[in-house]
Formats: C-alpha cells, sequence, structure tokens
C-alpha cells in the first residue's frame, strides 16, 4: 500500500497512479533489491608457511565486506597471509549495514603447510651411509619408543642404511635411526653432547656351585637398558657439577622436547619423551661401578 507524500493519505493501492483525495501523483515503489552471494572461497586454500591467498567471491547487493572483524570495500582485492593453518569468518553485508542490514556468514579454512627441511630430499651426513631428513617425514611403523620400527618416507639414495631426524635447522637434537631400528637420541649445545641409547649392562650374581656344602661364586649376566651420559669435546664427564653452562643448557633441549616439539615427538614415538626417559641408567655411574670389579 502507498502513502501520499502531499495529504498524508494511507491506505493507496499499489497500483494506483494518483492520490484519490489530493490528485497528486503517486511515485513508483522501487522493489527492495537482496543480497545474494554465489560464490565465496579461498584461491590457494592449501599453501605453504610464507605464501598469501585470496578472497574470491561474487554476488549482488553488496556493500561491504568483513574478514575477522577487519572491514572491506567492495573493490578490494582481499589477500590474506596466514602463518599457520586458519579458519576465517567472512561476513558480507547489505546496503543496511552491519547492525540493521542483512549479513551472510561464510566460513573458509585455509591449511599453511610448512617446507620440510632440505626440500624434503634429505642431507648427506658426515657420517657414511647416514643421511639427515626432516622428522615429519619420518615415520614409525611398527612398535613404540626403544622398540619401534622407523622409516624415512623420502627417497633414501643408494648405499644408505640409517638417518639422522632433526626437528629444525640448528641440530640440537638427533635422532640416529639405523636398519629401521632407534639407536641413539643426540641433544648438542656447543662442547657438549647428551647422549640416550640402549646397551647391555652387566650384573653381578652370586651362585651357589656347592654339592654338598653351599660354595659361591660371582658370575655375570648381562641385560639390556638406557643409558644416558653427557659428553664434553668427546670426553664421558662422570660429573657435570664443574660443567653447569653445559648441564644447564642441556637441560632446556629436554624441555624443547617435552614442550616445543611434544607433538611432534609423539607422532615420531609413539609416547611421551618423559615416557622414553622412563627407567634411564646414568652410564658414568655404571661405569664406575664396572671399573671397581
Amino acid at each position: 500500500m502507498k502513502i501520499c507524500p502531499k495529504c498524508k493519505t494511507a491506505d493507496i493501492p499499489d497500483e494506483a497512479k494518483f492520490c484519490p483525495n489530493c490528485g497528486t501523483m503517486l511515485q513508483k515503489k522501487e522493489p527492495i533489491k537482496r543480497m545474494t552471494i554465489s560464490e565465496c572461497r579461498l584461491v590457494p586454500n592449501v599453501i605453504k608457511k610464507g605464501e598469501q591467498c585470496r578472497l574470491v567471491w561474487r554476488g549482488e547487493n553488496v556493500s561491504s565486506i568483513i574478514v575477522d572483524d577487519k572491514p572491506y570495500q567492495i573493490y578490494e582485492e582481499i589477500i590474506l597471509r596466514p602463518n599457520q593453518s586458519h579458519t576465517y569468518n567472512i561476513a558480507f553485508v547489505d546496503r543496511g549495514g552491519y547492525v540493521n542490514g542483512k549479513v551472510i556468514r561464510e566460513q573458509l579454512n585455509v591449511i599453511v603447510k610448512s617446507p620440510y627441511l632440505f626440500d624434503g630430499k634429505g642431507q648427506p651426513s658426515e657420517i657414511k651411509g647416514k643421511l639427515i631428513v626432516d622428522i615429519r617425514q619420518c615415520k614409525r611403523i611398527k612398535g613404540l619408543g626403544w622398540d619401534g620400527e622407523y622409516e624415512f618416507q623420502g627417497e633414501m639414495p643408494i648405499g644408505y642404511d640409517g638417518f639422522y631426524a632433526i626437528f629444525d635447522m640448528s641440530y640440537s637434537v638427533q635422532i640416529l635411526v639405523e636398519n629401521g631400528e632407534l639407536n641413539t637420541i643426540f641433544l648438542v649445545w656447543r662442547d657438549y653432547t647428551f647422549k640416550l641409547w640402549r646397551g647391555e649392562k652387566r650384573e653381578a650374581y652370586r651362585k651357589d656351585i656347592g654339592i654338598i656344602f653351599s660354595d659361591y661364586v660371582t658370575q655375570y649376566r648381562y641385560k639390556e637398558v638406557i643409558f644416558s651420559a653427557i659428553y664434553c669435546n668427546g670426553e664421558l664427564l662422570h660429573s657435570v657439577k664443574n660443567h653447569k653452562a653445559g648441564d644447564e643448557n642441556i637441560g632446556l633441549l629436554l624441555d624443547k622436547l617435552k614442550e616445543t616439539y611434544s607433538q611432534e615427538v609423539y607422532n615420531f614415538f609413539g609416547i611421551s619423551f618423559a615416557q622414553l626417559m622412563e627407567n634411564v641408567e646414568d652410564y658414568a655411574e655404571y661405569e664406575e661401578e664396572y671399573d671397581k670389579d
């Protein structure tokens, strides 16, 4: 229904061209144009870290666009630079404005993939037959922790039988795998190296060899254990009290495995680093006891 702009006569039929009371010509009522969105996507939606993506959209009667609370004009090219995988909240607003008008909302995901170290190809180590690789390209195919079997999922060169898996280009944490088995974990800070490895420990026990009367002799047996040791310039430290700086910084690297790289550690070993360190024996103490025999 129409209202006369001059005499304010109301309830005039929409098809009337003149006011029946005063004869004023009535303007044709303009239809309300509705906002529509026919396309909304991120191109590309899978990127490497440091790359950018673009919002591609099509629609009618859009007044403005809001991306994660940041407003854009409809003529702007909307370029997004996420540092990590993210879900963007997109709002298309009509001419009525964000408060009183119509809003069409969309959510778009972008996946940010960090590039593999060494372009995913690995790098030959100074140790013959060993490749240095990104730990994210390594997979545990069987078992857990020290009992697991591991493989590098990139291309292993001919003649190579193992690899050092690293987390970043600092080389501060190196995990040596030989012939699919976990061999040694190295934590390196300057001249100091903390090592974890599986080895054999000699244990003494007394055996009764008497026939009539007890006659005990000392015998030895071996069992597999996980040893840990700290070295300085390749020399085993029997005490770290005089090497406080090395001890503290190796401790920071241990914390790094437990916190910063906790997910990568779990993905690789299938258990946490704290679980991997359970029942670890001090190799320096074992050496002292061994020398006393």
